[in-house]
């Protein structure tokens, strides 16, 4: 079937079990239960599972650090400090994008201070999706960021209570105001 296009599509529940070239090619199989749905010029991607899907972000997902698969804040700092026991000291550790807080049992974002427990000499970004990222003291460090930094446009540095940096930034516009590796090489997963 690859990279041919389909005017019909059959469906039984969520699997697609016949496809035609024609508009009206599967009309035989229509039944007194059979719902049609006539879609027009709307195209129809049924092996996508998410319409928002970035997909070379998808991609650079796998070369990074898994933290998606973490369950809790303790195994995703673990993941960060077994990349970091790897990596050579001032390489920057960048997490995969596609994490989310609400699936740790803390149901809360990592912190820089708690970053920082896991690779103190390694820069470490994690990226959750394109507009939010945590970063450790020494990414901080790195991208010029310091205590008196004013927030960037569009964006928002978390803070701690204690005056100290917590390490999260909140961007209008992906990585626009993110502290970022630059042309440093990464560390691989």
């Amino acid at each position: 079937m690859t990279g041919q296009t389909y005017r019909s599509v059959g469906l039984r529940g969520a699997e697609i079990v016949a496809v035609s070239p024609e508009r009206n090619g599967l009309d035989d199989l229509v039944g007194g239960d059979t719902i049609t749905v006539d879609a027009g010029d709307l195209t129809l991607l049924p092996a996508f599972a998410d319409s928002h899907e970035h997909l070379m972000e998808a991609s650079r997902n796998t070369l990074l650090v898994p933290v998606q698969s973490a369950g809790s804040i303790a195994e995703f700092i673990a993941m960060v400090a077994d990349a970091s026991r790897t990596a050579a000291p001032g390489s920057w550790i960048l997490t995969a994008m596609a994490w989310h807080e609400s699936n740790l049992a803390e149901n809360r974002l990592p912190t820089g201070p708690e970053l920082d427990v896991a690779a103190r000499d390694n820069p470490v970004l994690a990226r959750r999706g394109g507009h939010l990222a945590v970063a450790n003291t020494a990414a901080l460090t790195a991208a010029g960021i310091g205590p008196d930094t004013p927030d960037p446009p569009g964006g928002k540095i978390g803070r701690l209570p204690t005056a100290g940096q917590a390490g999260c930034w909140k961007a209008a516009r992906s990585g626009r105001s993110q502290p970022s590796p630059h042309r440093r090489r990464a560390t691989r997963w």
